[in-house]
C-alpha cells in the first residue's frame, strides 16, 4: 500500500471514504456493463407499472435499493475477478488498485469476503436471495474456478448473468416475482431471456481486443477457438439479425400498444448494432477493436430500456 493510502486509512473518520474511493476504482471501468444495466431496467420496471408524475416519491427507494444491489453485484464480481488477474493487470491495467499498491492482495481477499457477506444480506434483505446465490456462484466459477478461459463457459457465464441480474432488478422493482398468466409480465420475461441470450452469442466482441494477452494467460477464447476472421463475420452477421429480430418485437408491441417510444429505441438499437457489425468487419486492430467494445454496453443499455411501458400498457 502506498503513502498516500497508507496516511488515509491511519484516520478512523476518513477509513469510510477511502473504502468508497477503493470501491469505485475497482468498479470504475465496468459500471456501465455491471452496474447500470440492473438499476436502469429496475426503473424502466417500475415505470412500467406507476405514473411518474403521480408516485415519483414512490420510485426513490427503488431506487436505492437497486443502487445498493447491484454495487454489490459489480464490486464482488469484479474485485474476484481483479485478484485473480494481478498480474496480468500490472502489464495492462497498472492504475488499478492492486497492481498501484494501493490496497494488498490479503486486503483484496478481506474485502471481497466481506463483500459476498453484505451482498448475501442484501439480498435477503430484498428477497432476491437466490438471483443473489445464482451470481455468486456463477461469480466464482467464472473468475475464481478458471470458468473465464475456457470461451464456452465464459460465454454461458455472461448470458446467465444477464439473465439473474435482470430478473432481481425485476423483483426489485415491482411486487412478487413474474407472473406468466399475465401477457404484459410475460413479455417482460421473454425480453430478459432474449437478451441473455443475446450477450452469449456476442460477448466474444470483447475477446477482440488483446488476443496476445489471452493467448500469453493460456485463456482459450472464442476467436482463438474458431478464427479471428470467421469470428468478425459471425458477430457482424450476429448483429445483423439481432436489430431484424429487435425491430420485429418492437413492431409487435407497437401494434398491440404495449411500448411506448418504440421508433426512438428501434432507431437507437439499430444504429449502434449495425456501427459496431460494420466497425468489427472494417476497423480490424487492438485499438479499434477496443473502442468498437466500448459500444457494446451502450447498445445493451438501449436494448434494457426497450420493455418501458408493456406492464402498465399491457394491464
Amino acid at each position: 500500500m502506498n503513502a498516500t493510502s497508507t496516511t488515509l486509512t491511519t484516520l478512523p473518520l476518513n477509513r469510510g471514504a477511502f473504502e468508497l474511493y477503493i470501491f469505485w476504482r475497482i468498479i470504475r471501468y465496468d459500471g456501465t456493463a455491471a452496474l447500470l444495466p440492473g438499476v436502469l431496467f429496475s426503473v424502466v420496471c417500475w415505470l412500467g407499472e406507476n405514473s411518474f408524475l403521480l408516485n415519483w416519491m414512490s420510485l426513490l427507494p427503488v431506487f436505492g435499493k437497486s443502487l445498493l444491489y447491484f454495487a454489490c453485484f459489480a464490486y464482488t464480481f469484479c474485485l474476484s475477478n481483479q485478484i485473480l488477474g494481478v498480474e496480468e493487470d500490472r502489464k495492462n491495467n497498472k492504475d488499478r488498485p492492486l497492481p498501484k499498491g494501493e490496497i494488498s492482495l490479503r486486503g483484496a481477499w478481506v474485502r471481497w469476503g466481506l463483500g459476498m457477506a453484505v451482498y448475501f444480506l442484501v439480498g435477503w434483505w430484498l428477497d432476491v436471495l437466490l438471483w443473489t446465490l445464482l451470481w455468486q456462484a456463477i461469480s466464482i466459477v467464472h473468475n475464481l474456478l478458471g470458468g473465464s478461459r475456457l470461451w464456452f463457459i465464459k460465454n454461458l457465464c455472461n448470458g446467465l448473468g444477464v439473465y439473474v441480474s435482470l430478473y432481481a432488478a425485476w423483483d426489485i422493482a415491482s411486487p412478487g416475482p413474474i407472473n406468466h398468466n399475465d401477457w404484459a409480465e410475460h413479455t417482460v420475461w421473454v425480453w430478459i431471456v432474449f437478451l441473455s441470450v443475446a450477450i452469449f452469442i456476442l460477448v466474444p466482441l470483447q475477446d477482440l481486443r488483446d488476443m496476445k494477452g489471452d493467448e500469453l494467460s493460456g485463456r482459450v477464447t472464442f476467436p482463438m477457438w474458431f478464427g479471428v476472421a470467421w469470428t468478425r463475420r459471425f458477430l457482424a452477421l450476429g448483429f445483423g439479425v439481432l436489430i431484424s429480430i429487435t425491430h420485429a418485437m418492437l413492431m409487435w408491441f407497437a401494434a398491440t400498444g404495449h411500448v411506448r417510444w418504440w421508433l426512438l429505441l428501434d432507431t437507437a438499437q439499430a444504429a449502434l448494432g449495425g456501427l459496431i457489425a460494420i466497425r468489427v468487419l472494417v476497423l480490424v486492430n487492438e485499438k479499434e477493436d477496443h473502442r468498437t467494445y466500448l459500444l457494446f454496453p451502450l447498445w445493451f443499455l438501449v436494448m434494457v430500456l426497450t420493455p418501458f411501458g408493456i406492464v402498465r400498457w399491457g394491464g
